[in-house]
């Protein structure tokens, strides 16, 4: 559809397909289950489109903390086991973020809430982009 939608506009910058990207794949972070991976996804379009609005940089910092916060719920393999290379022996006998949250608060409203913060981040990023192509237009 946004290549139909390129197309039809007959916009000849590749920005304007590139801005598009950006904000599909917001749009699925905002609204759909995502695996890991898929943040490594939104990395090129992001640095593709920060010329354009410095303001993103700040936003995909958040984003990239509140990821991080979320990939706590999957436990040592995602977390700590990342760090394993330094000191194996050490690392393997870490405990995983999400127990250590446990014993404060519950783990899963408080990756909920940061759940919540990317969403409304990625919504907010798709409104800056979209305000930017409005006004360049």
């Amino acid at each position: 559809l946004l290549i139909l939608h390129q197309l039809q506009h007959r916009d000849e910058k590749v920005d304007s397909l590139i801005k598009y990207l950006l904000c599909f794949h917001l749009w699925l972070f905002a609204t759909c289950y995502f695996h890991l991976q898929f943040f490594a996804w939104l990395v090129p379009y992001i640095a593709l489109c920060i010329k354009d609005d410095k303001r993103l940089v700040k936003l995909f910092a958040v984003q990239t903390v509140c990821f991080f916060v979320y990939v706590c719920q999957l436990g040592k393999v995602n977390t700590t086991f990342l760090l394993a290379p330094i000191n194996p022996k050490f690392i393997i006998t870490l405990t995983p973020p999400i127990a250590i949250m446990n014993k404060f608060f519950s783990a899963h409203k408080f990756i909920g809430i940061f759940r919540s913060i990317l969403t409304a981040v990625s919504l907010w990023m798709i409104w800056i982009v979209f305000k930017a192509k409005e006004n360049n237009e």
